[in-house]
């Protein structure tokens, strides 16, 4: 029998009727080793970090075998308890684990049992952005990570990416935030506003951070980070080694001014208005993106860049073999005879796609390419400072 509005109204009946609403949803999910149609009565067993890693490679979050839809299909019975769904639903597993919302208390119902990596005094933190997920991981203590987003582990585009690993990866979407319930969730401003708008409404507190232009804009959201985790003094020391990394690469390009064409894939050439040339500006360099039209960035034709001319062209990597078209552009025999490799700044990706704990290694291997380059061919770059 289904709990009556007016009982679930009742104070202190909360667990017995999520306990009896529950019974109903029992019989509608699949589990493994039965057929959908048994008329037996599942036996839902705890789900461990194990179980979830063995089909996503990531850590808790739903199994493959309870899936999203079927359990939205037990909304209706949970809202006869719960007849408010504006009110939001916080519930504590008796393992000590906390849920918010009707999401959490199915699974918590359900007997799904997750980590509980909660610790007295500090916070519980998800990110699901690459850039706050890197600030986390050099910031928090790793038990007050309870997950991370989905681009992460991406060796590619994340400079922390093998750290990444001893965390859960989370897919940035409301579901398995609302199973982990965490106290705090990182996210940038220009992700999915409706995952944002739906963890704030079931209670989980949500903090937005936007793309960094300039290493100050970097410093400070490596502060906030550390006023959150409540490590400040580990964020100021991230912004000591930041700062004695810019003293130094100004120290080191002081005599030179060259122009630099930063550009990637397809063309792409990044505008003035972004942290890369922040990054070229503290070393005395200046982006010549300007000079082709493309002050706010764009992308630019062959003929373009080649008839630019700048000093020195900046690319992510130097191999020589195209994966694809994106990256059979620079690979074009034009390009690579005006700008030979003495005449290119090699910069991966991960060093300039977010700002973080690993602005120093940028600047540090800014210094070091311009201070070589310069050694090697000084000749073929006459421009000094008076």
């Amino acid at each position: 029998m289904l709990p009556s509005k007016e009982n679930a109204s009742a104070p202190g009946r909360t667990s017995s009727l999520i306990s009896t609403s529950m019974s109903c949803c029992h019989r509608s999910l699949p589990v493994r080793g039965m057929n959908r149609r048994s008329p037996r009565r599942p036996q839902i067993s705890p789900v461990t970090a194990s179980d979830t890693d063995e089909h996503h490679g990531a850590g808790p979050g739903l199994p493959p075998w309870l899936a999203l839809d079927q359990i939205r299909q037990c909304f209706d019975v949970l809202s006869i308890a719960f007849p408010s769904r504006n009110t939001p639903l916080v519930m504590t597993h008796p393992t000590g684990l906390r849920t918010r919302g009707l999401l959490g208390a199915l699974a918590l119902a359900l007997g799904l049992v997750l980590p509980n990596t909660s610790v007295a005094g500090a916070a519980r933190i998800a990110s699901i952005n690459m850039c706050t997920d890197q600030i986390l991981i050099a910031v928090a203590d790793p038990t007050q990570i309870v997950g991370l987003g989905p681009y992460a582990r991406d060796p590619h585009l994340s400079w922390s990416a093998t750290q990444a690993r001893d965390y859960p990866q989370l897919s940035g979407e409301a579901e398995d935030l609302l199973l982990l319930a965490p106290d705090l969730v990182l996210a940038g401003r220009y992700g999915k506003a409706a995952t944002r708008e739906l963890l704030r409404h079931q209670a989980i507190a949500v903090e937005e951070f936007d793309v960094p232009n300039s290493i100050d804009d970097v410093k400070q959201q490596i502060r906030r980070v550390g006023d959150l985790t409540g490590h400040s003094e580990r964020a100021d020391a991230i912004i000591d080694r930041i700062d004695r990394s810019v003293a130094r690469t100004r120290a080191v390009t002081a005599r030179w001014r060259d122009r630099i064409l930063p550009v990637s894939r397809r063309g792409w050439v990044a505008g003035n208005d972004g942290l890369l040339s922040s990054l070229l500006e503290v070393a005395g360099l200046s982006n010549a993106a300007t000079e082709i039209g493309l002050t706010h960035g764009g992308f630019a034709s062959l003929e373009a860049i080649v008839a630019s001319r700048p000093d020195l062209l900046l690319v992510a990597d130097d191999k020589a073999f195209a994966e694809d078209q994106g990256k059979a552009l620079l690979l074009h025999p034009a390009i690579q005879q005006a700008y030979p490799p003495s005449r290119r700044l090699v910069f991966p990706d991960q060093l300039t796609m977010c700002g973080g704990p690993m602005l120093p290694a940028a600047l540090d291997q800014l210094a070091d390419s311009i201070e070589r380059i310069h050694r090697e061919d000084g000749a073929s770059l006459p421009r000094q400072r008076p």
